[in-house]
């Protein structure tokens, strides 16, 4: 989104609208995907009108890497005490734990930005930089806890932060899938517990 269009959610009731539309969309993105969702559904669903939703956004493609900005914050912020915290084995599995709970009490819910990046992949350059983006943060955030944790002898050092956050990420990402296909939360416990106890094992 552009200077100009930022500027005009910048008053309050300005930002009351632009975050039910935001609200609207993620929503009907998360549940049906963005291809099948409509800037019309929107609209009707958020109660405003195409002149004020095009107020706001530029196109499908604007609301969607919006849609994705607003995703990783919320991915972010429910994370974010086990996260920036982290310096031992035991932090790390206490943040796989409640991942995988948050997941259960969620009946299996997909990742947001995970369900995204497979419909999305490629399909428009906005999109996919946005995606790029979240998922660069995610893994910026989750190899500073790795790189905190081999500073304090918990994690393995014959890989780097980076590379041991790829493969927290990768395990909670593919586990995610996985659970969601079987309707059953234990692939993805399998999955984070492996790759915890890799990151974990002293090498």
């Amino acid at each position: 989104m552009d200077a100009a269009m930022a500027q005009r959610g910048t008053t309050t009731r300005g930002s009351a609208a632009r975050e039910r539309i935001l609200d609207a969309a993620s929503e009907l993105i998360f549940r049906h995907g963005l291809n099948a969702t409509g800037l019309a559904e929107v609209g009707t669903t958020s109660q405003t009108g195409k002149s004020q939703l095009y107020h706001y956004f530029h196109d499908k493609q604007d609301l969607a890497a919006a849609v994705i900005a607003r995703q990783w914050n919320s991915i972010r912020e429910s994370q974010a005490g086990l996260i920036e915290g982290m310096n031992t084995a035991e932090d790390l599995r206490l943040w796989g734990a409640a991942a995988i709970e948050a997941h259960r009490e969620a009946d299996i819910a997909r990742c947001p930005l995970g369900s995204l990046a497979g419909e999305s992949a490629g399909r428009d350059p906005r999109v996919s930089a946005a995606l790029a983006k979240a998922f660069r943060a995610w893994h910026e955030t989750l190899s500073g806890a790795v790189r905190r944790m081999q500073v304090a002898g918990e994690a393995r050092t014959d890989r780097s932060a980076e590379e041991l956050a790829d493969v927290l990420l990768s395990a909670y990402e593919g586990g995610v899938i996985l659970s969601s296909t079987r309707h059953d939360v234990a692939p993805l416990l399998t999955a984070v517990e492996a790759a915890i106890e890799f990151v974990t094992s002293r090498r």
